[in-house]
């Protein structure tokens, strides 16, 4: 009995290890990697973009109203010690998700100081300074743009109040897509505020009510296989002690089995919630 326990002990910290190593090591990379994709639009450096929809090898400008499906920032090959190309791409550009990269903001909200986080604006593709009616950010400034010297171009945009004239130009950013900490309505629509507060602790941005009832139905069949498998081997153990007592270290064996296939069903069950709500 001590004999197994122990090795089951040791499978376990094995596994423990392996998770953390994994997790070290692949947000150590994704730090440092940008990613190739292709494109159909004329994309400058610096701007905000999103996944095309039907085809996930391209990338399209960013408009406000699809906040949700932020993605990253276009930036250049040389700017990353990796690069994963597309050799197939006929017009190609570079993607970071993660790491201090510069992104192309206005003032449409007001001068950005270090420190603000960085969402995107009513230009396509062009970030601005975050406050609590946006859901998500591109990430925090690391410097200034208050649109004197440092303007790139300038453009009038028509808003509630008349035409209004922003500048744009360009700060370094630490790009981290992830959910605005100012933003003051973190519900989700028809869902329960304890699943959506869940969803979002988890995830770190804003997850569709699809998502989280999904994730909710894969977790509850997981359990419920889980609970079977463990509920079976205990009740089919105890009736082969009863029957045999002489078996019952093979009977203690068998359950350490069980109990671990369990186990093993919870776990790839956390595993795909946790993919259905990132991803």
């Amino acid at each position: 009995m001590g004999k197994h326990k122990r090795i089951f002990h040791r499978f376990l910290v094995v596994i423990g290890i392996s998770v953390v190593a994994l997790l070290g090591v692949n947000t150590a990379s994704a730090q440092n990697v940008t990613t190739g994709y292709q494109t159909d639009e004329k994309l400058q450096k610096g701007m905000i973009i999103r996944l095309k929809r039907g085809d996930s090898t391209k990338v399209v400008a960013l408009p406000q109203t699809e906040v949700p499906e932020m993605l990253g920032v276009v930036v250049a090959a040389s700017d990353s010690p990796v690069s994963l190309s597309n050799p197939g791409a006929d017009k190609e550009v570079f993607v970071a998700t993660y790491g201090a990269y510069d992104v192309l903001v206005s003032t449409q909200n007001g001068p950005v100081k270090e420190g603000d986080f960085i969402t995107i604006s009513s230009l396509k593709g062009i970030g601005m300074k975050g406050d609590s009616t946006q859901q998500l950010v591109i990430g925090k400034a690391l410097e200034a743009f208050k649109g004197n010297g440092d303007t790139e171009s300038k453009t009038v945009l028509e808003t509630s109040n008349g035409k209004k004239e922003v500048r744009i130009g360009r700060v370094s950013v630490e790009i981290s897509v992830a959910h605005n900490p100012l933003y003051d309505k973190d519900d989700t629509p028809g869902v329960p505020e304890f699943l959506s507060k869940t969803a979002q602790f988890v995830t770190d941005r804003p997850v569709t009510a699809f998502r989280i009832y999904a994730s909710l139905a894969v977790l509850i069949v997981c359990l419920i296989i889980a609970g079977m498998i463990l509920f079976a081997g205990v009740r089919n153990g105890m009736i082969a002690t009863g029957r045999n007592p002489l078996a019952k270290h093979a009977i203690i064996r068998g359950l350490i089995q069980v109990t671990l296939m369990a186990l093993i069903v919870f776990a790839i069950g956390i595993f795909a919630v946790y993919l259905l709500l990132r991803i």
